[in-house]
């Protein structure tokens, strides 16, 4: 239940065989492959430099894969689920097809074939849309045999088809206002549109035209060759046909060249896997003869790692040591199959140094229990638990995922058992609408509710506040646990335990101020936590500086929050956020009363004919419930995080470690089951 303890692993070679050796630990999957240092490297003068990978071929070679499956994929469903399509998870494959894929597949004249085709079709979509604009424009008067002169047809005029407005072509007759020089007529109208001819003189048209522009006429384009207005239609229908017929035929070839996704996504995710091969090999140093490698691996898989190299690896000297104080390893969690889940979130948020401690079984129980009253009821606990359930089991292979899901199970057996507490059944769902004819099943869920939040708010609140302040008590715990784990005992003490005396002495103050009724003694008794722990705080908390003035300084601001461990306004700050918890499951209960009411006002608004009003009521009942669900579960997971990322994990978290990931492991874009 902790962080892994590793290995450094030094694996020398000679340099003729360095290329062989990260393939063949890339099938072991058990190293880690790291930066080796120059300076750890060798203490002889022999000149040392990094192996160098060239991996462009690689690179171009994943470009072009990545552009085809792009392409191809709106051609080709995938062959997967829609829950594995919804939800990341690599392609499964077998070696055998794999390497069948990757024989198939002519990386290169593929992707010019795809590219050519996409480029085809994307011209062919823009000659049919240009194509279908201009019949738009024009489609309504292609019985008229006008003539329609090509641009520069005509030597000493220029003559122009106009769509416009009709009443501003009625207009502009009636009142005389074409421009000067300019002959306008109107060859034919359809609905609110007019066909409009011009003529003008060559030197004068340009400021004609443009006042046409002005007055809303749209020029109809002319075309290369004169002809006329019925031609011109005929001839864009044409080109709208040969369009679609294009559109067709690229979209044949690409339906066809579409059955070949799954294999292009095979063959990329291979190029992916042997691409960071080839930047492990990068990662070398050799000299003239050797060449050095560096990696960590887990102690649990060291034995196995040893007989890998032996048997794949005969040629190379293996060296296994402590990593050294202070030195950059990356993290693999594991912890027990009740906390893994807890995993997730760490993960999330960022991984602990080696150095320190993995925070997932501290901080499982504060989540599921956050999530329980956000979440709270009865029902949707159950609807949550059976949906998470069900897709643990179908990720069961994939731990991330996997973890995610388990999450929301232990989330859902909260939300269950707060549920029956508050009295919660999707909402108020199963109350009787007169108590004292309650059935024996409402009398029971009505003996077993202890508070009801909508009903006394108050209460819940303070649960709420209280919660609040043991888990900052609980992020304290966390700090001085890891300060005396790395052998830190007097800031152990000063900056963590001090704060045990602090805080609870502030809290009974702010509970006094509250409630006068609070009992003397006890607000004695945190008036003397707080004096005292206040004065440990700021003689310690200076303790690094070197003069007396920055010692009280240091130490009276520390009090607040700006500088120091922590602070009596971030305290309560972070107290009062816990009122979230009031606010989420107030939401979850209210909204879903809506729903039962709106439900019942449909159904005895739909009375007649028979049964429509509960067909219609029990429709809207599911569907709203079920909208509800999926809201409260998101808010409750959203904010019950944000409680253990902020509130909990600000007093003592550190993340920023790097994540063990050996070479060859499985992931990525494709998984080999064999």
């Amino acid at each position: 239940m902790a962080i892994d303890p590793v290995k450094k692993v030094w694996l020398v070679c000679p340099a003729a065989h360095a290329q062989e050796v990260p393939e063949r630990l890339a099938r072991s999957g058990l190293v880690h492959v790291a930066e080796a240092p120059k300076g750890e490297a060798a203490e002889g003068k022999a000149a040392i430099a990094s192996l160098g990978a060239d991996t462009r071929s690689l690179d171009a070679a994943i470009r072009r894969l990545s552009e085809t499956l792009a392409i191809l994929s709106e051609f080709s469903k995938s062959a997967r689920d829609l829950l594995s399509n919804l939800i990341a998870t690599p392609v499964e494959t077998t070696r055998a097809e794999l390497a069948a894929a990757v024989e198939a597949i002519e990386v290169e004249a593929l992707h010019e074939k795809a590219k050519a085709l996409a480029a085809q079709r994307a011209a062919a979509q823009a000659a049919l849309a240009k194509a279908n604009e201009r019949l738009a424009a024009i489609g309504a008067f292609a019985a008229l045999a006008v003539l329609l002169p090509a641009e520069g047809a005509l030597r000493w005029t220029r003559a122009n088809l106009w769509l416009a407005p009709a009443k501003q072509v009625r207009r502009i007759a009636e009142g005389g206002l074409a421009p000067e020089g300019l002959t306008v007529e109107q060859l034919a109208a359809s609905g609110n549109k007019a066909l409009v001819a011009t003529v003008a003189l060559r030197e004068d048209a340009d400021e004609a035209l443009h006042r046409l522009h002005e007055l809303g006429f749209q020029p109809v384009p002319a075309p290369e060759r004169s002809t006329t207005l019925d031609a011109h239609v005929r001839a864009i229908e044409g080109e709208r046909a040969a369009a679609e017929g294009a559109i067709a035929a690229a979209n044949a070839e690409l339906a066809e060249l579409g059955k070949l996704r799954h294999k292009v996504e095979l063959v990329l995710g291979y190029c992916e896997g042997k691409a960071e091969t080839a930047r492990a090999a990068g990662k070398m140093l050799a000299t003239g003869r050797a060449a050095l490698l560096a990696g960590y691996v887990r102690v649990r898989d060291l034995r196995a790692f040893e007989e890998a190299v032996a048997r794949d690896l005969p040629q190379v000297a293996a060296v296994v040591e402590d990593p050294a104080p202070g030195e950059s390893v990356p993290v693999s969690l594991t912890n027990s199959r009740l906390v893994r889940p807890a995993q997730f979130l760490v993960e999330m948020f960022g991984l602990p140094p080696y150095s320190a401690f993995d925070p997932s079984p501290f901080l499982f129980l504060s989540f599921v229990v956050f999530y329980g009253i956000c979440f709270g009821d009865a029902i949707y606990a159950l609807v949550q638990f059976a949906l998470a359930w069900a897709l643990v089991r179908r990720f069961r292979s994939y731990p991330g995922i996997r973890s995610l899901f388990a999450l929301l199970v232990w989330g859902a057996v909260s939300s269950f058992v707060v549920g029956v507490f508050t009295g919660t059944w999707a909402a108020d769902l199963w109350a009787p609408a007169d108590p004292a004819r309650a059935n024996a099943v409402q009398r029971l869920l009505a003996a077993l509710t202890v508070v009801d939040p909508v009903k006394s708010p108050l209460q819940v609140l303070a649960i709420a506040l209280l919660l609040g302040v043991a888990n900052q008590l609980w992020g304290v715990t966390m700090k001085l646990y890891g300060m005396w784990r790395a052998g830190d005992r007097l800031g152990a003490v000063c900056d963590a335990g001090l704060w045990y005396l602090v805080l609870p002495g502030l809290a009974i103050h702010v509970a006094a101020f509250f409630a006068p009724e609070t009992p003397r003694w006890l607000v004695q008794v945190g008036t003397l936590l707080l004096v005292v722990g206040a004065a440990g705080l700021v003689l310690t908390q200076g303790r690094n500086e070197k003069s007396l003035a920055g010692k009280a300084i240091i130490g009276l601001v520390s009090l607040y929050g700006i500088m120091g461990s922590y602070g009596c306004v971030s305290f309560i700050g972070d107290a009062l956020s816990y009122s979230r918890l009031l606010a989420l499951a107030l939401t979850t209960s209210i909204v879903g009363m809506a729903v039962n009411i709106i439900g019942g006002i449909l159904r005895t608004m739909l009375e007649s004919p028979a049964l429509l009003g509960t067909v219609v009521c029990v429709a809207f009942v599911v569907f709203g419930h079920l909208l509800n669900i999926v809201l409260s579960a998101l808010g409750a997971f959203i904010h019950s995080a944000r409680l253990i990322f902020v509130e909990f994990f600000g007093r003592f978290y550190e993340p920023g470690a790097q994540r063990f990931v050996p070479l060859g492991s499985a992931g990525g874009r494709i998984r080999v089951v064999d």
